[in-house]
């Protein structure tokens, strides 16, 4: 346990989440067929020159620029049946520690980061610098795969007494960039390494917790999916669900 952030054991059923597992392996099938198909990229196969070259050039779309870095398309993000899992994750997260969660933002994040990808990690940052549709929510992590040591994870930094706010312009950047700037100021503050679940395990904190993504240097690919929850009195003005009734709102 830490200070912004708290692991949960066995908040999940098992067969939920290998059910969810396996709807994500085949996307993900389906997704490097057509990155095969479209540009001669296999994306489980990493190739880090010739990434890093499409990655800096316009050759990519920025969406598929997006899987390179390690997430899952918006038809993955959008299907169904991971987004029923996610609002029963929601669900279970309400009722155990009696929080009226009522929605969650859509789509829902979905990762999939082979070995050795460093092109898939997300620099320091807070989730509310890139969700300022919300003013309150809660993240979700929920690793789809046992995670241990080698295979990363999320890392958690203390709160420095003094760290320089994202100026209005260098959220606005992250339409070219992808990321935000890094945070800054976090050299000399404590840390902890979210690195060891087991299947069923998840991962909560706030939407002011600095933290970042850790390499994934095992040999196999960690896949995970991230929610981000708010209560009944909070609002949006981006798309949402009620994860009880399952009503979207703001769809276009």
């Amino acid at each position: 346990m830490g200070k912004n952030f708290l692991i949960i054991k066995n908040l999940i059923k098992k067969k939920e989440l290998e059910c969810c597992r396996k709807e994500i392996e085949k996307n993900l099938c389906r997704i490097n067929s057509y990155m095969k198909k479209t540009y001669c990229i296999d994306i489980l196969t990493l190739d880090v020159k010739k990434w890093e070259e499409l990655l800096k050039s316009d050759k990519l779309s920025k969406n598929d620029k997006h899987i390179l870095r390690g997430q899952f398309d918006l038809e993955t993000r959008l299907n169904e049946k991971i987004i029923e899992f996610c609002c029963l994750c929601g669900t279970y997260l309400s009722k155990l520690y009696q929080e009226p969660y009522t929605y969650m933002h859509l789509p829902p994040m979905a990762r999939f980061v082979i070995p050795g990808n460093r092109f898939g990690k997300v620099p320091a940052h807070r989730d509310q610098d890139y969700n300022t549709h919300i003013k309150n929510f809660t993240t979700l992590w929920v690793p789809l795969v046992d995670i241990t040591p080698d295979m990363g994870g999320v890392k958690f930094f203390d709160v420095p007494k003094e760290i320089k706010e994202l100026e209005k312009a260098e959220i606005e950047s992250r339409k070219i960039t992808d990321w935000l700037p890094e945070l800054k100021g976090l050299e000399k503050v404590n840390s902890f390494d979210a690195n060891k679940f087991s299947l069923g395990d998840a991962l909560i904190f706030d939407q002011s917790s600095i933290h970042e993504s850790i390499p994934n240097q095992s040999e196999k690919i960690r896949f995970s999916l991230d929610m981000r929850f708010f209560k009944e009195e909070e609002n949006s003005t981006k798309p949402y669900i009620n994860i009880y009734t399952l009503e979207r709102f703001n769809i276009e």
